[in-house]
């Protein structure tokens, strides 16, 4: 899609039933694609038990390997990424840049990244690039690999603000920037004061910034 483009969105089931894909290849303009992804937007669907490897996604906002935009539904039943497995990924963007999704507004479960390779300005992360939304929830994830990125950086989340918990996640790499002031975490780049629960969570981050800067936390 391109801003100025009517997405259309994902609304079933997708069971990957224990399946691999591979050599995935998105190559979106980075100057104007959004919603880029296996799944470019994910409204109320379910995407479960799929595994990943070898692909390289680009794109401008909300870019990701399984959902560039992963969000509603109803309390019965959110859109939900779950048991989904991807390894030795490379996603670039501009804006909400990660792994599983560039924007999650749903529910992310059991859900693992191995050696991954994310870069982008802004909303940069391992798996979810900016948590939004009172009904979200990531659990039981974890990344391993290098994120890149301007500002708002995190090994599991880049950006949250959601009421949603991040619980039971974990992340082993590096976190580099160029920008002064950047904030970067091992788990969450940059929380506002709407985000709560970050429980049971679990980051080994090595940080590599060119600039001084008063925002690294092992956490958040």
């Amino acid at each position: 899609y391109t801003d100025n483009e009517a997405r259309q969105a994902f609304e079933g089931t997708f069971d990957g039933n224990g399946h691999t894909i591979s050599n995935l290849r998105i190559n979106g303009d980075k100057s104007t694609t959004r919603s880029q992804g296996l799944f470019g937007y994910n409204n109320g669907g379910k995407i479960k038990n799929l595994t990943i490897k070898d692909a390289t996604i680009t794109g401008n906002k909300q870019v990701a390997v399984i959902a560039g935009y992963n969000t509603g539904g109803t309390v019965e039943g959110y859109a939900t990424i779950e048991n989904c497995q991807v390894g030795n990924a490379i996603v670039k963007g501009n804006e909400q840049v990660a792994i599983i999704a560039g924007r999650n507004e749903g529910r992310i479960e059991n859900c693992h990244v191995e050696n991954a390779s994310v870069e982008g300005s802004m909303d940069v992360a391992g798996l979810i690039g900016h948590h939004a939304a009172s009904a979200s929830s990531i659990t039981h994830c974890s990344v391993s690999g290098t994120i890149v990125g301007g500002d708002y950086i995190g090994g599991i989340v880049g950006h949250s603000d959601s009421e949603g918990p991040i619980s039971v996640c974990r992340f082993n790499g590096t976190l580099t920037s160029d920008k002064s002031s950047v904030s970067a975490g091992g788990i969450i780049g940059y929380a506002t004061s709407n985000a709560i629960g970050v429980v049971g969570c679990y980051a080994h981050s090595e940080f590599h910034c060119t600039e001084p800067s008063e925002n690294l936390g092992g956490i958040i």
